[in-house]
């Protein structure tokens, strides 16, 4: 998937709804598209983590002390924010229920982003 591809899809994801087309742009380029199929594990609780995961496709759960507490499955929801962001250890576990795809930035390709635009984040 091309950067302008993405940089088409993730501008319907409302969490990018207040960045500029060249923002976004810049934005394309870092992600990386990310597959996970039914069962995996894409964040454990208690593990460092740093980098968002911005849902594409698929279904995951949210379990904490292996309760589930919340299911995501709308395009452009997050996920590994808080822990990325804040550089402290992930407080939940996120497991694939279906097949599922990511767009990922790591948080040193964020660091590298115009800073006049992070601040949004």
């Amino acid at each position: 998937m091309s950067p302008a591809d993405i940089a088409k899809e993730i501008k319907k994801f409302s969490f990018f709804e207040f960045f500029d087309d060249a923002f976004l742009d810049q934005v394309s380029n870092s992600l990386r598209l990310t597959s996970f199929e039914h069962g995996d594990v894409i964040l454990s609780a208690g593990d460092m983590n740093d980098r968002l995961f911005l849902l594409r496709t698929g279904e995951v759960e949210i379990l904490i002390e292996g309760e589930r507490i919340r299911i995501l499955k709308n395009p452009g929801e997050s996920i590994g924010e808080m822990s990325a962001f804040s550089r402290k250890y992930t407080s939940a576990t996120v497991r694939a229920l279906t097949n599922c795809e990511f767009f990922v930035l790591k948080m040193a390709d964020f660091h590298a982003l115009d800073s006049n635009k992070k601040e949004h984040f």
